[in-house]
């Protein structure tokens, strides 16, 4: 690792702070032939928290040569890649991306759903059973329990036991699931000390290279750092937009919580969140030696920023616009450090995101475009008030979440009422709402068939277990009041990028539709291995011929 006074250069701005494992990660490295190997050593999947396939080229001018240009421009591109479902967020997004299937069969429905049996809700990765190890105790009971598939991860596990298969991020449901249920390890953040962590799940105590990690106290040295715009300001195309901006950002004064204490998580909301999970990866890619034998290592790395900048500054912002150019540099810092460590032709990259990202209702309704906020409380109250005047009085409906409507199953067969009725009678009534463009039962869910349209995104993401019992469809610009989530079947909520890059992928543009479930099969194709056993994907073949 670099010395303490390396790292204070970089902090100084001295040099870019995204350097500062570089030296010790390339110093080892030996560059490999140019012919491809069999198959592919390495394989990294950088996975975005919330991109749209068009802000690459929204950016493009303003990008380097060595980041999003390289992969796009030596790699092979999915213009029309997307998630076919209608709850988009980054748990699902990171299931389908492991598995090969769709929420209804890998069981991820959304980052939290209401169980009914409980009566409150669940996180996606929720585990009493297990503890947390290397930070606070409400940050790691955590596992991959409640995925019910099988994952490409598991699958390379499966087929050799020295594979090696580690998955990272910043949040633990996208760590966590995104590595299956075999994974070597998971490693997340602890939000209280910006340290990494794990649950017992995977070990008892953490790697001690991984231990001397956080001893550097990376997150303290960013949070001594200003973020300040890359650019003159009149550059950006976010600052014509709009000229209310916060950069920069002294981010030693705002993460000051008192003298003694910080607020690590705000790191999250700025460019430094994807730097410090890729430095992450460069860290453990060496300590672990991935790719330096002829078995086959997976490493999934999900970069949180993106999406966390655009939820705090908007998504048009100068601020958004900076994070994407600052992560253009990061990527093509590791693509090089990479191409030093174990070639290009003995490691495959996908890039992609767990969800696409909606426009700021504001700047919508700037453009005259219809947008607005659906008050989900209110509407939960007037459905209430309506059962009880059609039913007579009772607590009809548990719990609206997620657009959905969770209905006491109990209460109606007490009642002898029947339950298909009451779902259709509430589908019906939400309907009425101005926010609302669709509303549909479970029980049609359950009892038809859907090829296509949006009653076959509701089909796909529905689980009988764990989602409700009417599922609501937004009008098109339209959020729940006080949430910023994308759970959206819309084009701008499902599009995401989708780019190969590496080993035998061959320098082209597919055209054709590719949906996300299809990149499980496709590696585990490539690498001669079992599809994910609930997988629906097909394998994208396309892109060596």
């Amino acid at each position: 690792m670099p010395n303490f006074s390396f790292l204070k250069k970089i902090c100084a701005g001295l040099l870019p702070v995204s350097l500062f494992l570089a030296p010790t990660f390339i110093a080892t490295a030996q560059r490999s032939g140019r012919i491809p190997s069999e198959k592919p050593a390495l394989i990294i999947g950088l996975v975005l928290d919330q991109m749209r396939p068009d802000q690459i080229y929204r950016y493009w001018d303003k990008f380097g040569d060595d980041g999003f240009r390289k992969l796009v421009d030596n790699g092979t591109v999915m213009r029309q890649a997307g998630f076919h479902y209608n709850n988009t967020q980054p748990a699902p997004g990171c299931a389908t991306i492991a598995t090969g299937a769709q929420p209804s069969v890998h069981g991820i429905v959304s980052d939290s759903w209401y169980e009914m049996l409980k009566d409150g809700l669940i996180h996606c990765t929720d585990d009493k059973s297990v503890k947390p190890v290397g930070g606070a105790f409400e940050q790691g009971q955590y596992s991959p329990h409640n995925i019910l598939v099988s994952s490409l991860g598991d699958e390379i596990k499966l087929a050799g036991k020295d594979n090696k298969v580690f998955s990272i991020g910043w949040s633990n449901e996208c760590a966590i699931i995104s590595g299956g249920h075999s994974a070597n390890g998971a490693f997340w953040i602890d939000s209280r000390s910006g340290r990494w962590m794990t649950s017992s799940y995977y070990c008892e105590m953490l790697p001690g290279w991984l231990n001397k990690f956080n001893e550097k106290g990376f997150p303290d040295i960013y949070l001594e750092r200003i973020w300040e715009p890359l650019l003159p300001l009149e550059e950006y195309t976010g600052y014509a937009v709009n000229k209310s901006i916060s950069l920069p950002v002294d981010l030693e004064r705002e993460s000051r919580i008192d003298r003694n204490t910080r607020n690590y998580s705000m790191l999250r909301d700025t460019p430094y969140g994807n730097t410090m999970v890729l430095n992450m990866a460069m860290n453990l890619i060496y300590e672990e030696q991935m790719g330096k034998d002829e078995h086959v290592d997976y490493l999934i790395i999900n970069l949180p920023a993106i999406g966390a900048v655009a939820k705090k500054y908007g998504r048009e912002s100068v601020e958004l616009e900076d994070a994407f150019l600052r992560l253009d540099q990061d990527i093509a810092l590791l693509l090089s450090s990479l191409d030093e460590w174990v070639g290009k032709n003995r490691m495959l990259i996908y890039l992609t995101a767990t969800h696409g990202m909606n426009q700021d209702i504001k700047y919508l309704k700037n453009a005259k475009m219809p947008a607005g906020e659906f008050d989900g409380n209110q509407a939960l109250s007037l459905l209430r008030a309506y059962l009880n005047a059609r039913f007579g009085r009772g607590n009809w409906v548990k719990s609206y979440y997620e657009n959905q409507v969770f209905l006491n199953r109990s209460l109606i067969e007490d009642s002898r009422l029947s339950i298909d009725d009451i779902r259709n009678e509430v589908a019906n009534f939400m309907i009425q709402f101005e926010a609302v463009a669709h509303a549909i039962s479970a029980t049609t869910i359950t009892s038809s068939y859907f090829p296509g349209g949006i009653n076959s995104l509701l089909q796909n993401g529905y689980n009988a277990k764990r989602s409700g019992d009417v599922m609501i469809v937004l009008r098109s610009g339209w959020s729940m009041k006080g949430q910023h989530r994308e759970g959206t079947g819309y084009n701008y909520g499902r599009k995401v990028p989708l780019i190969w890059y590496g080993w035998k992928v061959r320098r082209k543009t597919i055209h054709r539709e590719v949906d996300m479930s299809d990149i499980a099969p496709t590696i585990s194709y490539f690498l001669d291995i079992s599809v994910p056993d609930a997988s629906t994907g097909k394998p994208i073949l396309d892109m060596l011929e």
